[in-house]
């Protein structure tokens, strides 16, 4: 049993130890002594020097040889500890350390010392005191003061004395704390069976008085004998009652229709009936009051007397989950007394305010119950209900941060003002429901309890329902703060459900692809982001860390939807050619304000055959996702490398300037590689344009800017319109003798695309002539691509092809020069009548003269150069001779105009040069003896020389009446004389030419004339006059040279011979 003390004995350390229970309390240690057999007494006191007197032989009754030693006293402890009762309680109650209480005597004695000392410094010292006395001595030693002082001090000391003296006692009592402890522990021990002894007498006599109901009598044998046999009893007392008949059905039948008509008038006449109970129906003699999804009761009437009161009859719950009936036993009975005692006191109203309360109060209970339930089951560590008296209060999403979320379910019975009764009765109190959200109240819940079908799982499923709702209905409200998705660009879609929060969503279209779905699980409150994916984890992560997710969520929904857009464009861009520009990671207050304030993502791109200037950036943002072209520049950043004293430079590209690319009006586009291609395009050119208009601005050349009305393509670059047209084109060499204004002063500069190498930009120039070209549209079929002329506005269109980041205002001029030299030269062919065959901007071939013999005579142009051009002909050309001084004449002096009338006018002159040259005559005789030679000296001055005889004739280009003639003449200074006088022969003969004249030539004195075709009659006639003298000369020298060799034939038979 508890309680039992025993000796036990430590070996180990030889200490005596008092065991209560299974415990152990050591009382005194001290050393063991050594037990002899020849003297086994219980102790060898003597007094005052007394010999020792033993009390036996035997120490307790023990032989000498039957002591057991201490191993054996263990082992039978260690046997028996297993049946030892448990260890008695240690109190540990109430105890405090005596050094706390010493510490805070010590502070308390000292703040009552400063007490003291400011009290006796407060106490005055009258003036008289301080004056010396006739003996030399003070009485302020036994003033009154000093006497107050003195009892102040005095009363302190002896206060405190006190209090340390019982402190002293307890230090005293701490040195045996733990014997004390024991002592407490088992005094505690005492009470506690004492009090129990006391308790068992009165638990018997409860006992015996519950069982009393329970026993059952011995059974009588005789009486039930008796009984069976008979029917009767003879010792029961026969009193003579006479039963009644029993009610037949007719006369049952008209009782209860009597009873029908007493209820009805009572109730319709004498009875105030409350509003709740105002719906009933009387019939089986029973009046039966039905409230809704409440309960139903019967009552019926003992008593005509309509103040009588009425009985209870029956009760039925009209909810679940709950029985209908309430079955027969103590509940039945107690439900039927306290109304029956109600309808005593109160009547109906006091019924209905009783069975409506105790109504109120089950539904509760059982809401309550499957709450436990839930919290129990699947809602576990999710829900935490607690019950508030009557009401239940159960708080949802634990785990989610921030403020508390809870339903408080209750009875209420006070509205507020405009609030409308959510129960089934007005005016009456209900089962209300109140709704707490981050801590604060929502005011009228759009929350409806069933209360013919009690679930507090659906009721909760409501409430959650509902904040769902109201924080995905928050995000897509912050959402369309964007205009991304105000103006409809991306859609966002709120999936709402007010009973089933599984089924609340929000669907967000992050990109044109992508649709990314929140929603929040029920049961904890977490968000969940769909599909799954990187991205989407991170964001769900964060989105569970935010304590107030309807205002904060959206920033967070906004840097995924960005994210993913930029992961989408940086992808696909790959994949097209376009790097990530490495190193290009600008400070959020340079983005701010070289983009725009919302940006939310930056990513720059760098495209290889671009000039490493200028890049492509992509921003997202909630507004928009904008495209622009950004201009870096160099930065210098020096930095030094141990390397003796030289210092390492590396360089690293800043931004510096911004253009936005409007590709569309959306503000959304889809990254596919048609619209990166597209917006590569419209970059190069909008980059082109853009050192263009800087150009011109710095050469003060007015421009603008004007899209085409014709365009249907959104990013197509706006055309560009330059005025002044002779400040691009000046410094054009002139080919013609007029120089005035050929062209309009505007350009339009239209951008075509980019190049297939992806390296150029292909512009597309037009202007209008002033004066159209009238046979450009026989033409078409003649020019090449370089250069298209419309036929009849004078409209002219040529390419222009650059370098992505570089001007092309250098080109355009260039390629004006072209076509002003082009024009020119047209002009000239067009006034000359010639016929074109190629025309482009390096090349003019045209067919100046058509033999008769369909001999085709052509020039070609060579306009490649820019400051000189090329004049070239064919073989069979008379213009062959004079080619270089063609080219020499256009480029010089006259120009293109000047030589295309020399064509036609020197062309007969040139076909006759050829004539004479491939004379038969001339072709017997000259080769040896009389050759020709025609020099050009320009294209208007020519000379022919001829050998034997020898002359030389000069041909010039001279204007009578404003027509070309040719003037020809001799010169004398060439003229050789000999002594025969033969000289004058070709004097002779030209002076006989010079009096001859036909149609197209004429002889003057000194020189002929001929006009343009008849220079080709005349010079054959002069070389005709020519040979003929050179074959006089020829003959006369012949005979001569015969009668020389006569002569010296002759003399040679003389000896001398003498001239």
């Amino acid at each position: 049993m508890p309680g039992i003390l025993k000796r036990t004995y430590d070996q180990s350390n030889s200490t005596e130890r008092i065991a209560v229970g299974s415990g152990a309390i050591s009382t005194a240690e001290r050393p063991s002594k050594k037990m002899r057999s020849d003297s086994l007494t219980n102790g060898t006191s003597r007094a005052n020097g007394a010999e020792p007197l033993t009390n036996g032989v035997h120490a307790n009754g023990s032989p000498p040889g039957s002591v057991m030693s201490s191993e054996a006293l263990a082992a039978v402890a260690e046997k028996i500890s297993g049946q030892l009762p448990p260890e008695i309680e240690h109190i540990t109650v109430g105890y405090l350390p005596l050094a706390t209480l010493v510490t805070r005597l010590a502070q308390d004695t000292f703040n009552g010392l400063e007490q003291v000392v400011n009290r006796m410094a407060d106490v005055q010292m009258s003036s008289t005191h301080n004056q010396p006395q006739v003996n030399g001595t003070s009485s302020h030693l036994s003033s009154q003061a000093n006497v107050q002082k003195k009892n102040i001090l005095w009363d302190f000391a002896h206060e405190n004395r006190a209090r340390f003296i019982k402190c002293l006692v307890l230090s005293q009592w701490s040195r045996q704390a733990e014997a004390v402890s024991k002592v407490i522990n088992i005094n505690n021990w005492m009470e506690g069976r004492k009090h129990m002894y006391n308790e068992a007498g009165a638990w018997v006599g409860e006992l015996k008085r519950l069982i009393a109901p329970m026993k059952v009598p011995s059974p009588d044998l005789k009486t039930g004998l008796e009984v069976l046999s008979t029917g009767k009893a003879s010792w029961l007392p026969d009193l003579g009652f006479i039963p009644p008949d029993p009610l037949t059905p007719q006369q049952l039948l008209k009782a209860l229709r009597t009873v029908n008509v007493l209820l009805s008038i009572r109730l319709n006449i004498h009875e105030t009936i409350p509003p709740p109970f105002r719906d009933f129906t009387i019939r089986s003699g029973r009046a039966t009051f039905r409230v809704q999804d409440e309960f139903e009761l019967d009552l019926s009437i003992a008593d005509e007397d309509p103040l009588s009161q009425l009985y209870f009859i029956d009760f039925r719950f009209l909810f679940s989950p709950c029985s209908t009936e309430i079955p027969l036993g103590r509940l039945r009975d107690e439900i039927e007394r306290k109304t029956n005692d109600v309808l005593h006191r109160e009547g109906l109203k006091g019924c209905f305010d009783f069975l409506h309360d105790l109504v109120l109060t089950h539904k509760l209970r059982i809401l309550r119950q499957q709450a436990n339930d839930l919290a129990r089951q699947r809602w576990s560590e999710n829900v935490r209900v607690e019950g508030v008296h009557r009401s239940l209060v159960i708080q949802y999403w634990l785990n989610r941060p921030g403020g508390k979320n809870w339903i408080e379910i209750g009875v209420k019975r006070n509205r507020r003002k405009g609030e409308q009764s959510t129960g089934t009765i007005p005016n009456v109190p209900y089962v209300g429901l109140r709704w707490h959200r981050k801590g604060k109240e929502v005011i009228d819940p759009e929350i409806k309890i069933n209360m013919a079908d009690l679930s507090i799982e659906t009721i909760l499923k409501q409430v959650i329902a509902t904040h769902t709702n109201h924080i995905l209905k928050e995000m897509k409200r912050k959402l369309r703060e964007g205009s991304i998705y105000s103006k409809k660009a991306l859609f966002v879609k709120h999936r709402a459900s007010k009973k089933e929060p599984a089924d609340c969503s929000l669907k967000i279209q992050v990109t044109t692809s992508t649709v990314v779905t929140v929603a929040i699980e029920p049961i904890s409150g977490s968000f969940a982001v769909m599909p799954a994916s990187q991205s989407n984890s991170v964001v769900e992560r964060e989105l569970n860390l935010l304590k107030d997710p309807a205002s904060e969520a959206p920033s967070r929904i906004a840097v995924l939807r960005c994210r993913i857009a930029q992961e989408q464009i940086e992808s696909r861009a790959y994949f097209i050619g376009w790097e990530p520009a490495k190193g290009m990671i600008p400070s959020q207050e340079i983005v701010r304000k070289m983009f725009s304030p919302d940006i939310v993502r930056l990513a720059i791109f760098k495209i290889k055959p671009w000039n490493s200037e200028w890049m492509i950036a992509s921003t997202t943002s909630m507004h928009e996702d904008a495209w622009w072209i950004v201009r870096t520049q160099d930065e210098k950043s020096s930095i030094k490398v141990e390397t003796g004293k030289q210092s390492n430079s590396t360089r690293k590209r800043t931004l510096q300037v911004a253009f936005k690319i409007f590709l569309s009006r959306c503000v959304v586009l889809d990254p596919s590689y048609q619209l990166l291609s597209r917006l590569e395009n419209a970059a190069a050119s909008m980059i082109c344009q853009i050192v263009d208009m800087q150009e011109l601005a710095a050469g003060q050349i007015p421009c603008i800017q004007q899209e085409s009305p014709k365009s249907r393509r959104p990013h197509r670059t706006p055309d560009l319109f330059i005025q002044h047209l002779e400040q691009l084109s000046s410094g054009v060499q002139t080919f013609t003798q007029s120089d005035t204004s050929w062209c309009h002063e505007l350009v339009k500069l239209t951008v075509v695309g980019l190049s297939r190498a992806r390296d150029s930009v292909l512009y597309t120039g037009s202007a209008r002539l002033i004066e159209p070209i009238k046979a450009i549209g026989a033409l078409a079929s003649s020019i090449d691509s370089s250069v298209s002329f419309h036929p009849t506005n004078g409209t002219f269109i040529f390419p222009v092809t650059i370098a992505v980041g570089q001007s092309s205002i250098s080109a355009l001029r260039d390629r004006l020069r072209r076509i002003k030299r082009l024009i020119q030269f047209l002009a000239v062919i067009e006034k000359q009548g010639f016929q074109c065959e190629i025309i482009s901007l390096s090349r003019l071939v045209f067919i100046y003269h058509t033999t008769l013999s369909s001999q085709i005579l052509k020039a070609d142009i060579d306009l490649a150069a820019d400051a000189t051009v090329g004049i070239s002909f064919g073989k069979d050309s008379p213009h062959l001779r004079i080619q270089d001084l063609l080219t020499m004449a256009t480029n010089e002096t006259h120009g293109f105009e000047h030589t295309g009338r020399l064509l036609s006018i020197t062309l007969p002159l040139l076909r006759a040069f050829d004539a004479i040259e491939q004379s038969t005559l001339r072709q017997n005789h000259r080769d040896e003896k009389n050759p020709i030679c025609i020099l050009p000296h320009s294209p208007t001055s020519y000379c022919i020389i001829y050998e034997y005889p020898k002359a030389m004739f000069r041909i010039t280009l001279d204007q009578r009446l404003d027509d070309p003639v040719w003037f020809l003449s001799l010169v004398d200074d060439v003229i050789f004389k000999d002594e025969n006088g033969r000289d004058e022969v070709v004097a002779t003969a030209w002076t006989q030419l010079c009096q001859e004249s036909s149609q197209n030539w004429k002889g003057m004195r000194k020189g002929v004339i001929a006009g343009v075709e008849g220079i080709e009659e005349l010079i054959p006639k002069i070389d005709e006059m020519m040979a003929t003298l050179s074959a006089d000369k020829l003959g006369n020298e012949d005979e001569l040279a015969k009668g020389d060799i006569k002569k010296e034939s002759d003399q040679k038979n003389e000896v001398v011979v003498l001239d």
